[in-house]
């Protein structure tokens, strides 16, 4: 099955995916820009940040019974549409939103993509074959990043230009457009419901698997150790442009978005030239994750020794670069390791035991970003 092009059911599903992540980017970013401009602090922009990680870590809680019971192509119309009206009050022109709205907000989306990742995912692994999955899941990514390196600089010009309101309808469109593309698969012959009987899906399966399987519980340790310098520079991105910004809404709007699509764009370039000089990337999967720890770690050192605006955003490239290596081999191990009737609920299972570790990291950044660029008092 060719996996790109909009006229293969797979492809469709990439460019679905691609347009919920960069509407939930620009989504973030408007939120973020939003919550600077009523408090000038970036330390409520940061706290956004590590909500999102607990919110995609509760999906977990349920994540694994919708997957389990629900359609693939029902769950992927429905997502986007919950999201458009989570985002609708935003797209009035208010004087001022409620600090506890926007944070309501913000886990809900998140709560959403906690789900919507392993229910496309599931339907990747469905329908291709052992040996496309990890050019799939490359070419998936970097569609996707493609979307992010203009999302974010797009929300930032469009806040700057045209409103926050405005900016947000925006983000509410791309979300109509990713529904209406899950909507047109629905006759295409793919394999979108899990094929076993309801008595043998069990609601705890993801855990139990997660647990039992040496080389899955394994592999999810590396993931949460190696997610520790991911995490931290994500949560503490906000603050960092909040110190540079100097109060101003709109510089930090641009800013957020330079250093966001700085951060995507080494993530295209890596998966781009990936692709091109590696034939065989399946022999590179473990090297990745040894690749992208050393970034990782390296980069955070980097930007803790010096918050500039250059060297915010050389780092953000630095850390795409590190991010593709992270996510693709992640997930072709995943699969690869994971028996394919359990792969929805283990995704899910697993993202909520990493999620959960990120966010009790997310917490303690705040603090110690704020200690270090001078906004966080007692």
């Amino acid at each position: 099955m060719t996996l790109m092009g909009i006229a293969n059911p797979i492809g469709r599903l990439f460019l679905a995916s691609a347009l919920s992540t960069a509407g939930s980017l620009m989504s973030t970013v408007a939120l973020s820009t939003l919550i600077f401009s009523q408090t000038q602090n970036g330390m409520e922009a940061a706290k956004l940040q590590a909500l999102s990680l607990f919110g995609i870590a509760l999906a977990g809680i349920f994540g694994g019974f919708l997957l389990s019971r629900i359609c693939a192509i029902r769950l992927g119309i429905l997502s986007p549409l919950i999201a458009m009206a989570l985002l609708a009050p935003f797209g009035l022109a208010l004087e001022f939103v409620p600090t506890a709205m926007i944070y309501a907000t913000v886990l809900c989306l998140s709560v959403l993509t906690g789900v919507e990742h392993p229910n496309l995912i599931r339907v990747i692994n469905w329908n291709l074959d052992p040996e496309d999955k990890t050019r799939a899941f490359s070419n998936f990514q970097t569609m996707t990043q493609g979307f992010m390196i203009f999302s974010p600089f797009a929300a930032g010009v469009l806040i700057s230009k045209i409103g926050f309101s405005n900016c947000i309808l925006i983000d509410i469109a791309t979300y109509a457009v990713s529904a209406l593309t899950w909507l047109s698969v629905r006759h295409m012959g793919l394999t979108t419901v899990d094929c076993r009987p309801p008595s043998e899906r069990k609601f705890w399966e993801g855990y139990v698997a997660l647990t039992s399987h040496r080389a899955v519980r394994t592999l999810n340790l590396s993931r949460i150790l190696i997610n520790v310098s991911y995490v931290s520079f994500n949560v503490g991105l906000p603050i960092f442009v909040g110190s540079l910004s100097d109060g101003n809404a709109e510089r930090f709007a641009a800013l957020q978005g330079a250093a966001l699509t700085a951060l995507n764009t080494g993530f295209v370039v890596s998966g781009t030239l990936a692709g091109l000089l590696l034939r065989d990337q399946r022999r590179w999967i473990v090297r990745w994750s040894r690749i992208s720890a050393l970034i990782g770690f390296s980069s955070v050192c980097l930007v803790s020794m010096n918050i500039d605006a250059m060297v915010l955003l050389a780092v953000s490239f630095l850390m795409g670069v590190g991010t593709h290596f992270f996510r693709v081999s992640g997930m072709t191990l995943g699969s690869t390791l994971t028996p394919p009737n359990l792969l929805g609920s283990v995704i899910v299972a697993g993202d909520t035991v990493v999620r959960l570790a990120s966010f009790g990291i997310g917490l303690t950044v705040p603090v110690i970003s704020g200690v270090t660029v001078g906004e966080f008092h007692f």
